[in-house]
C-alpha cells in the first residue's frame, strides 16, 4: 500500500485540489513586482488571498487565477519584456 505524499511545496497543495492546465516558468524575476503588475488587471486576474505571500507586504497573494489564458499569457510575456502594462497590445 502506497503512503500519501507529504505536502510541502505550494504546488503540492494546489494539485490536491485542482488539475494543472498550463504552466509558465519565469526564472530570475521579482515575484513581488510581477504579482503587483498582474493583479492590477482585475478583468484578467483574480487574486486568491493569502497564498505564498507571507514575506510580501505589498501584495495580498502570489496566486492569481487567470480568467482568459490566451490574453493572460500574452500580457505576462509583454510585462516581462517591457516591465509594465503600458503599451501592451492585447489584440
Amino acid at each position: 500500500m502506497r503512503r500519501k505524499k507529504r505536502l510541502f511545496w505550494h504546488i503540492d497543495y494546489l494539485l490536491e485540489r485542482c488539475s494543472l492546465k498550463k504552466l509558465m516558468i519565469i526564472p530570475d524575476i521579482d515575484e513581488i513586482m510581477l504579482t503587483k503588475l498582474l493583479s492590477e488587471d482585475k478583468e484578467l486576474f483574480e487574486e486568491i488571498p493569502g497564498f505564498g505571500s507571507s514575506d510580501d507586504h505589498v501584495n495580498k497573494t502570489h496566486l492569481l487565477k487567470i480568467k482568459n489564458s490566451k490574453i493572460a499569457v500574452h500580457i505576462i510575456s509583454e510585462v516581462l519584456l517591457k516591465g509594465s502594462f503600458r503599451n501592451v497590445d492585447i489584440s
